[in-house]
């Protein structure tokens, strides 16, 4: 794990009965495939006790920051993201069917003082949540594709010919034939 990235530590091994946490970071995502996004994201976690397992049912809140997808302006998008994990205190634990929901479980080492960082977890959920394509609202109309103005902006009264792809190389034959 890359050292720049925030932490959201939880001790788990104090945790008796049900406590609440909240998280606030930000972090940035540069991997992603149109450039680098900020992320800004705020975690309210419930941890609950159940012997030597807990319950963690968390609530992400993640405001995107990117560029639109359709007409390259500065946006925002919003994710709502809901994250469960179950830990599993000790360290020879058996797990008599990994197969019935189990396959979250996640072991706790007493060597770490039962503490779990769940900032991985929140990076990866917010990574597999953000749309392909942002867009600073639903009713973009992008840029123009013959002179490149924002359409959400201002008219620019270039003709654009919309023609089904498909046929665009019979339409290119017919030009030809008639020359």
């Amino acid at each position: 794990m890359n050292n720049d990235f925030p932490k959201m530590k939880l001790k788990l091994g104090q945790i008796t009965g049900r406590e609440t946490f909240s998280f606030k970071e930000s972090f940035e995502l540069p991997e992603y495939e149109s450039g680098s996004l900020k992320c800004d994201s705020i975690v309210n976690a419930v941890v609950t006790s159940m012997g030597s397992r807990y319950l963690l049912e968390a609530d992400v809140k993640c405001d995107i920051h990117g560029k639109c997808g359709r007409c390259l302006e500065d946006c925002v998008s919003d994710l709502n993201i809901y994250i469960e994990i179950i830990f599993q205190r000790g360290e020879n634990v058996n797990i008599a069917h990994p197969d019935q929901g189990e396959s979250d479980l996640v072991l706790l080492s007493s060597e770490e003082g039962y503490c779990y960082d769940i900032f991985p977890r929140v990076k990866e959920s917010v990574m597999l949540s953000i749309p392909m394509t942002i867009l600073c609202g639903e009713d973009c109309k992008g840029l123009c594709p013959v002179c490149g103005v924002n359409l959400n902006v201002e008219e620019c009264g270039c003709k654009t010919e919309e023609i089904d792809q498909r046929w665009a190389p019979l339409k290119r034959l017919m030009k030809d034939k008639n020359k």
